[in-house]
């Protein structure tokens, strides 16, 4: 069944939003100038600057290096061809995955060390801004020759840095301390900024297409890749009208959103 809403002597320049996302008809005897925003699945566009596309990532790869603002370009399953996108890589966070990776000898620090009590669980505190560090693990040995047993990161925790001290709190013989070395801190870094490059915006994407780029870095003279996959938004299309001339008895071929008449006042039929 077809519903129609009239617009009877339309106001030049008013914005119209249809109840539903349906087609514009023209009933009248002159073609009519529209300005419309149709449903987002017609609306073919460059992209839009300085739109973070940050959150529409699918999976943040990891890499070895902070990495300043650097211009890729992309591939899409879509139309769009040209855009290239602004990717600024950063410490997002050191974590202890490698806890006590390397450690031997006096591997602990302070007259509460736990030596021959078993497999204890432990969410030590520390003098720096890391959070999260559980750990579990048994102490032996002495005092100059410790030895670690049962080692479990339980959750490897982030913003730890190399230097920071960790205080233990054993069950019965109190606080034992460790300074984090190099090899324990599992240094993090990862997309920190993504945007449409300014100065190549490309042409004819629609909000839901994949975008794919590869990250690059090099480090230590070797060079490293990293796909990258993004659904486009909806905020990240640039155009989000435009104008359009329905014939005499011509319907719209998209569905349309809003519209608004420019130049005259004629008759709109809505179905």
């Amino acid at each position: 069944m077809s519903v129609f809403k009239f617009y009877d002597e339309a106001v030049v320049s008013t914005d119209y939003t249809n109840p539903l996302p349906m087609f514009l008809h023209n009933p009248d005897t002159a073609a009519i100038t529209l300005t419309v925003k149709p449903d987002q699945a017609f609306l073919y566009s460059p992209l839009k600057t300085n739109e973070s596309m940050l959150a529409a990532v699918r999976t943040k790869p990891t890499l070895l290096a902070a990495k300043v603002a650097t211009d890729y370009a992309t591939t899409t399953n879509g139309h769009g061809t040209g855009a290239q996108v602004r990717a600024t890589v950063a410490d997002v966070g050191n974590t202890l995955n490698n806890f006590l990776k390397g450690a031997s000898g006096a591997i602990f620090g302070g007259s509460g060390i736990p030596a021959g009590d078993g497999v204890q669980t432990y969410e030590p505190s520390t003098n720096g801004s890391g959070t999260g560090f559980k750990v579990k693990f048994a102490v032996s040995g002495t005092a100059v020759s410790q030895i670690i047993t049962g080692l479990e990161v339980i959750n490897a925790g982030s913003g730890y840095a190399v230097g920071d001290t960790l205080t233990f709190t054993a069950a019965d013989e109190g606080e034992f301390t460790r300074v984090l070395a190099a090899s324990e801190v599992d240094v993090l870094f990862s997309l920190s900024a993504l945007i449409p490059d300014p100065d190549a915006l490309g042409k004819n994407y629609l909000a839901g297409d994949f975008l794919y780029f590869t990250l690059t870095e090099t480090v230590e003279m070797v060079d490293y890749e990293y796909p990258v996959q993004l659904q486009i938004p909806t905020a990240a299309i640039n155009i989000s009208s435009f104008t359009y001339i329905l014939g005499v008895g011509d319907t719209t071929p998209f569905t349309v959103v809003k519209f608004q008449v420019g130049g005259t006042t004629d008759v709109l039929a809505h179905l």
